[in-house]
């Protein structure tokens, strides 16, 4: 009865997964970031790990 009413409005209800990587484009970039460009290292600090993560 209720979804009825919300398609006479136009509207729709879109159940997504919990989590899905593939539809966040940014989780390709942070992968790559994690497993090639920090792997391995400690930082002191949030400033450390920012400032190498903008460099490279």
């Amino acid at each position: 009865m209720w979804g009825w009413r919300w398609q006479e409005q136009g509207l729709f209800i879109f159940f997504l997964p919990l989590y899905c990587s593939q539809m966040n484009p940014i989780e390709t970039q942070w992968h790559q970031l994690k497993t090639h460009e920090i792997a391995g290292q400690m930082f002191d600090n949030e400033y450390d790990l920012a400032m190498l993560s903008s460099m490279g």
